[in-house]
């Protein structure tokens, strides 16, 4: 597969909006990518070295301020995202991301599963911290061993006076003792639009900052997007490593990007993404190909399938065999309450649970507006199922539920209802 974890959507309630497509995020350097995969390798985390690139990059995608249009979707309240693989001409469970809300809706933590031995596994946990302002100031990642919870990486966010983004650092866990690693600065212009992005490593040896790589960006009269120039930091100068141009269509849509990269001192053609939108301006296909003697040859292929909300619905990634596409993984959501659009009339799973906390058993009291079915379930503290329940249908009214609670060990749980359309409600349930 190409990719082995998609993360992008957990970002998405961060800013509260997603691209379609990752086509338009900002390119990592190779020297930042390859040294993430180095501290991950490090601190015993191999399999999550594709979860931090993903991480940084879509962080740094979100915070690019830019005119440029890029298919811009409204995801309110996802609930889950399941990646799968193509083999053997069947598709197969990878991996699984849940999002968890508190009662004002706003994500405050989300858990990361693996499909092992035929069931879901627990691998991490993210937890999210805001300020007064509703703005994210840190994210906190941990990784599961199998019996206790690891501290892997934390990225704490500062924002200048227009609430942009000013600085990402990047700090982890080696050793059980924190330790700074890669830190990012933003510089804007007087538009606020993003000019510069700087890597610096921290070096333990000298204890100072030192630079590593930059993205340079340049944007036209409309305020669009031209070019992004990646340099390296190599003994004391900058030198060119990477470099885009977009093209645009009437209506200010990215049509094309192409990639250069610098060898011996000359710019080659390196790669191509080509876009297709719908009527919504939804990106509906991003097609990737690489310069090859003189012509384009096929890659990657990315297909979007999207709701009457446009909501992204799932994203089918297939490569390019040499004679046909071949199915290599998709990614599929699902969401609760769709808000703020022409005033739709959805139904809200307003639950309440007592005794809460409970002891013995726990009750659980909820209103349906029309009849449809309803899953109960509890997720422990590390975000495993502790106890499902297959869907039962309730017809419209209210409606009471009283779940045995006895075998389950003091601490805090989380309690589940979910119904046909995918409507997810959660609330924290304790047990002593």
């Amino acid at each position: 597969m190409k990719k082995t974890f998609t993360l992008a959507v957990a970002l998405i309630f961060i800013w509260g909006y997603s691209s379609a497509t990752t086509a338009e995020d900002v390119k990592l350097p190779k020297s930042v990518e390859n040294k993430l995969k180095e501290v991950s390798a490090q601190t015993g985390h191999h399999g999550s070295a594709d979860h931090l690139i993903g991480i940084i990059s879509n962080y740094v995608s979100m915070s690019k301020q830019t005119n440029a249009k890029q298919g811009i979707t409204l995801q309110p309240f996802m609930n889950e995202m399941i990646n799968k693989y193509w083999d053997m001409n069947t598709w197969n469970y990878n991996s699984r991301t849940l999002y968890i809300y508190d009662n004002n809706q706003v994500n405050t933590d989300f858990y990361e599963y693996q499909w092992i031995n035929n069931q879901w596994e627990v691998t991490g946990h993210a937890v999210y911290t805001y300020n007064a302002q509703s703005m994210p100031v840190s994210i906190l990642f941990k990784t599961w061993d199998g019996s206790a919870w690891t501290d892997f990486y934390q990225i704490d966010i500062t924002y200048n006076a227009n609430n942009s983004p000013s600085q990402y650092l990047l700090k982890i866990n080696f050793l059980g003792s924190w330790m700074d690693f890669l830190k990012i600065i933003f510089t804007y212009n007087t538009q606020d639009q993003l000019t510069e992005l700087l890597y610096q490593e921290y070096d333990m040896i000298t204890t100072t900052w030192e630079n590593d790589s930059r993205s340079l960006f340049t944007y036209d009269a409309n305020g669009w997007e031209t070019e992004e120039l990646i340099q390296a930091w190599d003994v004391g100068a900058w030198v060119n490593d990477e470099k885009s141009a977009s093209t645009y269509n009437a209506q200010g849509y990215v049509t094309e990007k192409i990639w250069d990269w610098w060898y011996n001192n000359m710019w080659e053609t390196s790669s191509r993404l080509t876009h297709s939108y719908d009527a919504q301006w939804n990106i509906t296909q991003t097609l990737e190909e690489y310069w090859s003697t003189g012509t384009w040859a096929e890659n990657w292929l990315y297909t979007y399938t999207y709701d009457g909300l446009n909501r992204l619905l799932e994203e089918l990634t297939q490569m390019w065999d040499g004679t046909a596409w071949e199915n290599d993984e998709i990614d599929i959501w699902t969401y609760g309450l769709p808000v703020g659009i022409n005033s739709i009339k959805t139904e809200q799973l307003n639950i309440n649970i007592y005794p809460n906390p409970a002891s013995t058993f726990t009750t659980v009291e909820f209103t349906t507006e029309s009849s449809t079915e309803i899953a109960i379930s509890i997720l422990d503290a590390t975000g495993r199922f502790v106890s499902k329940e297959t869907g039962i249908l309730y017809k419209p009214g209210t409606h009471t539920v009283t779940i045995p609670t006895s075998e389950l060990t003091s601490g805090y749980y989380f309690l589940t209802l979910r119904n046909q359309a995918g409507l997810l409600s959660t609330k924290k349930l304790v047990i002593f």
